[in-house]
């Protein structure tokens, strides 16, 4: 038996819109196989998947934004508070808090 399919090569420039494998009749008219269609497919899921990995990192940033800006106010309100102890109770040192476990208050010694 014959075989009636040649094979076109992809990175063939010259003949775009041709079939993958195309039987020597005419009678595949199917335009999903030809090689256009699938650059043009291939194209779209790289694209597709450049734009899901751009949201991905920009989920990423926005969620270390949310992040910092928590830890900031966190950090800001231990500085007040630090601050308004050492002016209105005379404390004599201030140390940092527990940086391994962040709901620790500042430790405060106090001049008796």
């Amino acid at each position: 038996m014959e075989n009636n399919y040649i094979e076109i090569d992809l990175d063939n420039e010259e003949s775009p819109n041709r079939s993958l494998q195309s039987p020597l009749s005419s009678k595949n008219t199917n335009l999903e196989t030809t090689t256009h269609e699938i650059r043009r497919k291939v194209r779209a899921v790289l694209k597709e998947n450049i734009q899901v990995s751009h949201i991905v990192i920009l989920q990423n940033v926005l969620m270390l934004m949310e992040n910092y800006a928590y830890v900031h106010s966190w950090m800001k309100g231990i500085v007040t508070k630090m601050l308004f102890l050492k002016r209105n109770m005379k404390v004599k040192e201030v140390f940092a808090p527990d940086w391994n476990n962040l709901e620790d208050e500042a430790l405060l010694e106090i001049e008796v």
